[in-house]
């Protein structure tokens, strides 16, 4: 529906956004976001990446997101900077998780605290899920449709095609004509 779509891109961060956040919060914070911004992951996903589950490639880090972190149990691959990952864990100091807080995975809860706290202090309502989406509104530019569909772990194109082409003409509105 075309309110939703508007309330989504009113609620969409541009990359200058993002970089006040980071100079707006505390260094854990600002490593958070920046994980769930690159990876585009859910947030229970993120939060339950596994050291093991990181593989350090020329030009940076491969992710696999475990599918019983994901929706629809399907498992997938995203990636982050290497310097991104070796931040967090000389932040965080996991053992297994890679945000891990007293021996376990980060709480998807304490995230969500952490992000909404961090974007009261630039006046924007912010959630992980807000990172997702701007991640995907900002690349699909230059990825195109069907390279963020997949990398969003969407099971069908029409999903994000509703979600992340703000700009993009309706069926509608281009059969619209006489011709």
């Amino acid at each position: 529906p075309r309110a939703d779509v508007r309330k989504l891109r009113e609620d969409m961060l541009e990359e200058k956004d993002i970089k006040k956040i980071f100079r707006e919060c505390g260094p854990k914070t600002e490593i958070l976001i920046r994980v769930l911004y690159q990876t585009a992951a859910r947030v229970s996903e993120a939060v339950n990446i596994q050291l093991n589950d990181c593989e350090i490639m020329d030009g940076g880090v491969k992710v696999r997101l475990r599918a019983e972190h994901a929706k629809r149990n399907k498992e997938r691959f995203v990636f982050m900077k290497i310097e991104t990952f070796k931040r967090v864990k000389e932040l965080y100091q996991g053992k297994k998780f890679l945000f891990e807080t007293s021996g376990r995975a980060m709480s998807r809860f304490t995230a969500y605290a952490l992000i909404r706290r961090a974007g009261e202090k630039i006046k924007k309502t912010i959630s992980p899920h807000v990172l997702r989406h701007s991640w995907a509104s900002n690349r699909i530019g230059e990825l195109g449709l069907a390279s963020v569909s997949e990398y969003l772990g969407h099971a069908d194109k029409s999903t994000t095609a509703k979600y992340y082409l703000h700009d993009m003409p309706s069926m509608g509105d281009v059969l619209g004509g006489d011709i």
